[in-house]
């Protein structure tokens, strides 16, 4: 049957703030509030068991092989 609904929603949310983190200044606390999220460290704790990072450290990776 495939992906829940909510892993579907999770995965494109995911993935915007994944491309807002990499492509954007925008601070972490605008990143989760833009994609619904009204605490920022339940975004990061979201991010983390995602992606294994926190959204800061993901940022970091990124910029640095710019």
């Amino acid at each position: 049957a495939g992906s829940s609904a909510k892993n579907l929603m999770q995965e494109r949310v995911l993935l915007e703030a994944k491309r807002r983190l990499i492509y954007t200044q925008e601070s972490l606390e605008r990143v989760a509030e833009s994609l619904g999220f009204k605490d920022p460290a339940y975004f990061s704790r979201f991010f983390k068991k995602k992606t294994g990072m926190t959204p800061q450290q993901f940022r970091k990776r990124f910029q640095e092989v710019d």
